[in-house]
This record gives C-alpha cells, structure tokens and sequence, in this order.
C-alpha cells in the first residue's frame, strides 16, 4: 500500500492512527468518520497552491491506467435522463480545469472536452475553468447540482479508477499524475459538497484560503471522509498516456474521439453486448431500429480480442452489411458477426453504424508503416464505390500513399503539386486530425468520403511495429542526403543530352528483379562491377547505340537501387542520330515516363524504341505528339532497321563467345584465383548483356506478330523451346531412370544460386537434397516440338513483314529460337561466375573471421583494398546504416525531389504470362525446407534463374512483384505452360502474399484475392 508524499496530503496522522488510517479505503473512512475526537497534525506547505505539485510517494501505485469497461454507463439513479446525453441530471459531474493554452487544440474546447468526459466518466460532466483568483470551490456555481467535482490544477483527464470514484465516492481523494511533476486534482464527493455549503455558511470566513486549507478543515472540523492519494491524472499534454486512456476498442474509440474531431464525421453507433442480444433479441433490434430507423446499417466486429495496443486482429472477423430485408436480415447479421469471434465471451459486443451510400472513396491510413517507419501511409479505393475493397485487398484498383510524416503539412498545403489527389489529401488530413486528438503517431484508420465529407469509420492503435525502434530524425537525414544526391544529378552532362534526371528500380537492367529493393553492400557492389559501371555500356556501343561509357547506370538512394532512365534511353538511341535529333528524342521519352510512372518497367516496350518492328511507326507515333519531328522519325526508323539486321548477324558469333567461357570450377574459387574469377565474371556479364540484347530483339519482334494475329501459336512454341530448365528436368528424369549418376547430376547445377548476388543463400550444390532431389520424383513429358510460332499459311504473312530485316519466315523462327534460348543460356553461365565469385570472398572474408552474413555489408573495393583488420568494424558501421535505411521508403519512379517525400504505389500493369484460370492457396516465399504443394500459388518478390528449384513442386501458377515481360521468369513460365502474373508491383504482390487463397486469370488479365 502505498503512501502519500504528506507535502500533498492535507494532513499528517500520528503513529498510532497512521496504522489503522492508511491500511484500506474502509479502514480511512472508519477512522476518520468514528474517532472524532483523534487528533490529526496537519502538514501544509504553505499559503499557496505551489506547495501542492511536491513529489509524491508513489511506491505501490498501479503503473498504468485501466481501461474503463468499454460504453458501461454508471445510471444509479433511474429518474428522468437528460435529452441530450442520456444521463439522470442527478448524477452531473463538474470538472474545474485551468483555462487552455492556444496552442491546446481540439482539447480547448470546453464542450467538446465535456463530450468526452462524459464518455469517460459515464455521466453527463459540465467542464467550468478556473479564473485566476480560484484557490478551491468556492467559485463553482451551483454546487447542489452536481454529484461530485474533480477540482485540477492542470488540463487532464480522469482514470478509470478516478472515473469510479466520482460516481462512488462520497469524501475526498486526492489524485496524482504518473509522473511526480503532473499536478494534482481534488474530487469531492457528495459529502463533501454537503459540508463545504454548510461550511460556507457556519463556519468563520477564510480569506484566499487554498485548496490543502479547505481539504483540511472540511476533513477536521466537518468530519469528511478521506479516501487517500492515488494516480489518476492523464494530462492532456501526454499524447501516449491520453492515447491508452480514450482507444478502448472499435465503440469506445469512436464515442470518446468523436466530440473532438469537429471535421470529420464520426458515427458513434449502437453497441450490443453478446449478453444483451442473448437475453432479448427483440429488445435489441429495437433500439437499433430506434437510432437508425429503416436506414441502411453494418454490422461491424467489436471483439474483445481485436483492437487493442498489442494485437488488430485486423479483417478476422466479419462485417455485415445490411441495405434492406427488416429485422431477419438485421438479426441474422448480428449472429453472422458474433459467430465470427473464436468463442462465445460476455465481454464480445458489435457496433452497429449507419452504411454509407454512395461512397466516393475509401481509404486505411495509417500513421506510420508496419515496421514503425515515419510515414503516412493512405491505402486509396476510389472507383469502386464501396468501403470494403481497401480492407479486404480484393481491390484491382487501389492506390497506396506515402508521405514522410515531416513533410504532410507542406504537402497537404498544395497536394497537386506533389501529384496527390484530392480524396487523397483529404483523408490524410482527417488522419492527422485523429492522431492529433488521441495523442499517439501510432494509428490505423479506416475512412470514407461521400457528397457530406470525411467520415471516421475506425481508429485502432497500429499494433504492427510496436516496440521496434525508430529514429524519425535519422530517417529525415537520411531523405535529405537522397535529395542531395538527385539533386546532383542535375548537373548537366552532355553524353545525357541534357535531360532531367528520372531514376526506375525497374528499367533497363532491373536492380529490384535482381537485387531486391534494399539489397546488402556486397550485392549492389558486385551489380556494378559486373554490369552496370562499363559493361552495359560497352555492349551497347558494340551493338550500333550511343557510347556512353564512364556513365554509371545505377545510382543508391538510401540504400535502394535505381536505374538512371536518362542513361538508359540515351543509351538506345542510334549512334548515328544527330546529337540535336537525339536530344529532341530523349526529352520527349522523359516527358512520357514522367506523365505515365507505371511504364516503368516496361520502358523498352512503351517507351523507348530500342529495334526495328513491323509495328514501329505506331509505337513512336506518341513521340510526333511531342513534338518529335517527322524527319527526326524517319531517322530514327533507318538507324534502328540497320542496328537490328547487325544484331541478327552477330547473334552466332555472340554464342561462340559463350561457348568459350564454359562453367567454373572448384580451382576458380581459390583465394590465388579472385582478381581472375572476378575478371571471367565481368566477361561472361559482357557476353550475357549481347545474349540479353539478342532475346530482347526476339521477343519484341514476336510479340509484334502476335499483336498482328500471325504468331497464332506462339504459346505451343514457348513451351517446345527447350531452355535451361527443361535441360534440368530431362537430366534429374535420367537420374530416376539410372542412365545418369547423381552426383554428376548435382555437379551440372551445383552453381545455381537463388538471389544470384546473395552471398547467405545456398547454392543448388551447398544443398542438393532442397533444390534437386524433388526433380526426380516428377514425371517429365517432352513437350512436341512446334515448327514455329506461326501456322503453315501465315509463313507467307510473316516472311513478307520481315522483309525489311532480309530474312524470311524460317530464318525469323531460327533466330528467335537460338536468341531466346542463348539468352537463358548465357544467364545461366554468367550467374554460375557470379556463384563462384561469391564463394571466393567467402572465402577470403572467412581468413578475417567473418561469417557470410558479416560480409555482406562490405564491397568488392573494401575486399580488395583496405585491410582485413579494418573490415569487423566497417561491418558495424555498415549493419547500422543499413538499419537506417530500412526505415526509409522510396518509390519506384524518381522524377521530382519531391517524389522522395510523397509518392504513390499503385498496382501496376502486370505481365500476365500464358492463358488459363487458376485458383488455388497461396505459398509465399518459398524455400527447400517449407516447399510449396503442387498447384499453389506461389507469390514472390522476384526470381531470377536461381528459382528453378520451384517448377519441381508443379505450381498452379505464379505471382511475382518484380519483373519484364522479357524476364527470365516470363520465359520460363511460358516455356513450362504455367500462368504467371509478372511484375504485379509491391502493392499487388503484398495483397497476394497476405492473401490464403488467389485467382490469377491470365485470360481476363486481372489477379484476384478469394480469402
């Protein structure tokens, strides 16, 4: 039991009572009400109310606040209740607060605080503020009105334990914030009330007598009885501590945030009690039909177990809408929700609420981001018309917005010019209203917007990410260094023509596909020394583009990887195009990219025209719109025809090349063998990038035909193809058979390596039992050979609009099938020299001590030029960085500054790969310890050839957030018959991975969440 500081304790008892008089409440008022005559040595710390804030011993006080039984109303009395609140006159409360500072919000307010109070305190509560002169009550009007009074020194709010003891309480208790600096409040009970007015009258006036005075003498003289010093104060200034107090679960929330949120709507609704809709279901479709009439409701959970700070328990349970049918429908919807909950428990209740029709958006918001980063984060449904697409992740169509918390404010202030729409901008600001009156930057909002305004239809402590640490100020330095860097980019550079920087994840060589979105040190270093430093560039020149050699194509940005567009398409352009139609070219591609961010990935497609097609005159046509010149088109035509006839000429001696390099070997992972491993590597990247260019120029030409209707059976084809996959399929069917050994077998694959650049993932070879040996327990068909992707009779067709590139229909069938093949192939060798240059630093960052994780977070330049014993604490260095930059979200398209603060992540225009509808559960990121069963759907950020491992499970289908439809992955599903949806984008991909069951329909063309 704990005891009160005697500085805040309006007196001091003697030994021999302090046993009796503190040991319980019932103990206190014994003493206090029967031995009169005992007495008390008061402690008063001087004439003033400063004495009163002195520390208080708080030793066996409860750390937190309870939360008050969720919409419980304390009605003692059943006399007539007031209209406007529901509460018996009798039971009114008044709370005397300080007055409010300007700056004190929504909170200032005294009617609105009122609202809340009453909530709180569950009777009608009047708020009266102190004037200067007020030491105690003698300034309360009316006292006879109210049941009891919480007189407080500062602006807060009531406990539930205080909240109780103004209904129940008939003496004096004095109450404490949690920490010893918060003030303290004084409630006085009915009693108490009785005995100041009687003291007014009998007793000798006290002049400026303070509060410890009147407290004392009513106890002493008038015999009031104490009930001691317990915590009980939330101050309104403690945003974390007044956030626990008023989020009480889906109702309570809403009634208690409601009186201050004066511009959003809030529908408090109808709570029932699963008590209550047992005892009488009739009494309870009553009173709902008595709120709401006929009109429309839904029945909403309101579980005991959801909603809370620890857990959401978010999309669980059911919501019920009900638009018409009367009471059955009503009632049946209510059982349907309460049926929903794990078990029957009395403390389960629904909110009913009013269902708004028609809806012009819906939006969740929350906060921050899962992971507790500093983020608004605003989920935007605005064409469906319903309020349920958001929350259950059904919606084909759904907008996802960031905003850096420090930027909404200047965001929100003109919201066109960072691209945010206007529902967007409204239900973030009604967000940021909600946060700012329950105190916590950690919530999770669901909100519509119909013809009337914003509504609140839930606010919920986000419960994902709580207790992780962040570090807002380090993620704000982090986003300024990122706006340096692009800003640097501006520099002009004339190899770039001049055009403003633009930066895609998903262009061009795609770093999120290959290395993932936030990959290690090790991994993006490696990327540029193989590829993206000189390589890329240098095949380009080969092959007839502009010589950009010494321009990097990617760029970091907070630890994320990004393609630089303006390289990338300058890099495409004919070396022989005149530097002034070039520039004119490049600036008109840029635009595009800019107007339309969800091309992105598909640059090569919709925007840049990097070979000669029968259908490139209408895929350029946009770029005479921009003003492009006719003479400029003409040229670039000319230029493109003779670049592609050269690549179809070189394509034999490219797979020479290949031919020439063969496969490492063990002796290649020797530490006297690095600098030559790494050098074969960067030749066989060289070698791929010409293999790359070849399929490209392939697939761009057959998906030409295809749309011309004279590739009719292109699917047939794919799947005859005989690519590296097929190779490994055939070879474990030898193994099965006996005509091959295993460990011959293993030793073909034993580079392939999931996450090519992922120095802590297995290779086939590190764990041939996960990868390999499930081939053998599947059947393998040959599929027929097809002859070509076209029908005998349209060979005519197809030789006559090839005629410009000088071959005819068998020689396009013979080089699209070498090209796509070499490319898989090529991909194949490079990455195997990747492998084993992986397993050389492994091995050289293991003579330092250094696990393969550790490693990681060096580069290939700290391996090979500083020394070792420097390298544990550039790991450190690195992992923390690392940590940072985790917390940061960029988006994929990077035009504007502005774009690293606010930014959409929409759904994207997914590759859908093959034909068919398959509808089967979901197994995301699989691995060889948790394989996905055959016919799943397997969801998974990107996959590069190291994922060939899976088709052994026979999937239904696959979902990817990463990826071209020129990807490895699309030519493989292709080759294989299994319908794919690639390059989904991060939003559909987490919708699909959350997801337990999915439809891909290739057909329809759309990705569907059954469950």
């Amino acid at each position: 039991m704990f005891r009160p500081d005697p500085a805040l304790d309006p007196f001091s008892l003697n030994t021999h009572v302090v046993g009796s008089a503190l040991c319980c409440p019932h103990c206190r008022r014994r003493s206090l009400m029967n031995h009169e005559s005992t007495k008390l040595s008061v402690a008063f710390n001087g004439a003033d109310n400063t004495g009163e804030t002195t520390q208080i011993d708080l030793l066996a006080r409860r750390i937190g606040p309870a939360a008050a039984p969720a919409g419980a109303l304390h009605d003692h009395d059943s006399s007539a209740k007031d209209a406007t609140t529901g509460f018996p006159p009798a039971k009114q409360v008044a709370v005397i607060l300080p007055r409010p500072a300007r700056t004190a919000g929504p909170w200032s307010d005294n009617d609105r605080l009122a609202s809340v109070l009453t909530e709180l305190v569950g009777t009608r509560v009047r708020v009266v503020e102190l004037q200067d002169t007020d030491t105690d009550l003698r300034s309360l009007p009316d006292r006879t009105a109210f049941a009891s009074v919480l007189w407080c020194q500062l602006r807060a709010l009531p406990t539930a334990e205080c909240s109780r003891a103004l209904l129940d309480d008939q003496g004096i208790r004095v109450w404490t914030g949690k920490e010893a600096d918060e003030g303290a409040a004084y409630s006085f009970g009915h009693l108490a009330l009785r005995a100041h007015a009687a003291c007014i009258v009998n007793c000798p006036p006290r002049a400026q007598a303070t509060m410890i005075e009147t407290v004392r003498h009513l106890i002493e003289e008038h015999h009031v009885p104490f009930h001691g010093c317990e915590y009980g104060l939330v101050p309104l200034t403690d945003g974390d501590q007044r956030a626990r107090l008023l989020l009480g679960g889906k109702d309570v929330s809403l009634r208690r945030l409601a009186p201050v949120l004066p511009e959003v709507h809030v529908d408090r609704g109808h709570t029932l009690t699963w008590t209550a809709w047992q005892d009488n279901r009739a009494a309870a479709l009553r009173d709902i039909r008595r709120v709401y009439g006929t009109s429309p409701v839904i029945v909403r959970s309101c579980a005991v177990a959801e909603d809370s700070w620890e857990r959401s328990a978010a999309g669980e349970y059911d919501s019920v809408p009900v638009t018409g049918g009367g009471d059955t429908l009503l009632a049946q919807a209510i059982t349907k929700v309460f049926a929903s909950y794990p078990a029957p428990d009395a403390a389960n209740k629904v909110l009913v609420q009013r269902f708004l029709q028609p809806v012009l958006a819906a939006a969740v918001v929350t906060t921050r981001t899962v992971s507790g980063a500093s983020y608004y984060v605003a989920a935007l449904d605005s064409t469906s018309g319903r309020t349920d697409m958001v929350t259950s992740g059904t919606g084909d169509h759904v907008d996802t917005w960031y905003v850096h918390r420090d930027s909404l404010e200047r965001v929100l202030e003109n919201p066109s010019a960072h691209g945010l729409p206007d529902f967007a901008a409204r239900v973030l600001g009604a967000a940021a209203q909600t946060e700012d009156a329950a105190g916590t930057n950690r919530l999770d909002t669901e909100l519509a917007i119909t013809e009337d305004g914003v509504h609140l239809l839930q606010v919920r402590p986000l419960a994902a990410g709580r207790g992780r640490t962040t570090d807002d100020a380090q993620v704000t330095a982090i986003l300024s260094a990122a706006r340096r860097t692009f800003e640097d980019m501006s520099v002009s550079d004339n190899r770039l023509l001049a055009a403003r920087p633009a930066l895609s994840c998903m262009a061009d060589w795609n770093p999120a596909e290959m290395l993932g979105r936030r990959p290690r040190p090790l991994a993006i270093s490696l990327y540029r020394h193989f590829i993206t430093d000189l390589s890329w560039a240098r095949q380009r020149k080969e092959y007839g583009y502009r010589d950009l050699r010494g321009v990097p194509l990617m760029h970091t940005l907070a630890g994320h990887p990004y393609i630089d567009v303006r390289a990338s398409l300058a890099s495409f352009l004919p070396a022989d195009l005149g530097e002034k139609q070039a520039r004119e070219v490049l600036q008109a591609q840029i635009a595009r990219l800019s107007q339309d961010p969800d091309s992105h990935d598909k640059i090569e497609f919709e925007i840049a025209a990097t070979c000669w097609t029968p259908d490139l005159s209408r895929r350029t046509s946009y770029l005479t719109q921009s003003g492009v010149s006719q003479t400029t088109l003409d040229n670039l035509h000319d230029h493109l025809l003779r670049i592609t006839r050269a690549g179809i000429v070189r394509l034999t001696g490219d797979m020479n090349d290949l031919a020439q390099l063969g496969l490492p070997t063990e002796k290649d992972t020797h530490l006297d063998r690095l600098e030559a491993t790494l050098e074969r590597t960067r030749r066989a990247g060289q070698v791929f990038a010409h293999l790359a260019r070849a399929g490209f120029v392939a697939v761009d030409l057959l998906r030409s035909l295809r749309e011309a209707g004279q590739a009719d059976r292109y699917d047939d084809w794919m799947r005859g193809l005989g690519t590296v996959t097929t190779r490994m399929q055939r070879d474990a069917a030898e193994v099965a058979a006996g005509r091959l050994s295993w460990e011959t077998f293993v030793d073909r694959n034993r580079w392939i390596r999931p996450g090519t650049y992922d120095l802590t993932v297995p290779s086939y070879g590190q764990d041939p039992e996960g990868y390999l040996r499930p081939l053998l327990e599947q059947p393998y068909r040959a599929e027929p050979l097809c002859g070509a992707p076209w029908s005998p009779e349209l060979s005519h067709q197809v030789t006559g609009v090839l005629e410009p590139l000088g071959i005819d229909a068998d020689g396009a069938e013979d080089f699209f099938h070498k090209a796509i093949t070499a490319r898989e192939h090529g991909k194949a060798v490079y990455a195997a020299w990747v492998s084993a240059s992986l397993e050389t630093i492994a091995t050289l960052g293991g003579t330092a001590g250094l696990s393969r994780d550790d490693i990681t977070h060096l580069t290939i330049a700290d391996l090979l030029t500083t020394p070792s014993d420097t390298w544990p604490a550039t790991v450190l260095r690195r992992r923390a960085i690392g940590a940072a930059e985790a917390q940061v979200e960029l988006p994929e398209v990077i035009t504007d500054t502005g774009d690293l603060h606010c930014f959409r992540r929409g759904s994207g225009r997914t590759n859908f790969i093959g034909t068919g509808r398959v509808d089967g559960r979901v197994h995301a990121a699989p691995a060889p310890a948790s394989p996905p069963e055959s016919g799943s759907i397997i969801v998974i950020e990107s996959a590069d050839p190291g994922y060939d491992w899976i088709f052994a499970h026979r999937p239904g289908a696959l979902v990817t957030a990463y990826g071209g439809a020129n990807s490895h992955m699309a030519i493989r599903c292709a080759e294989l018959g299994i319908p794919a949806a690639i390059g989904a984008g991060p939003q559909s991909h987490a919708a699909c991975a959350a997801a337990d069951r999915l439809v891909v329909d290739c057909d329809a063309r759309r990705l569907e969440v059954i469950r």
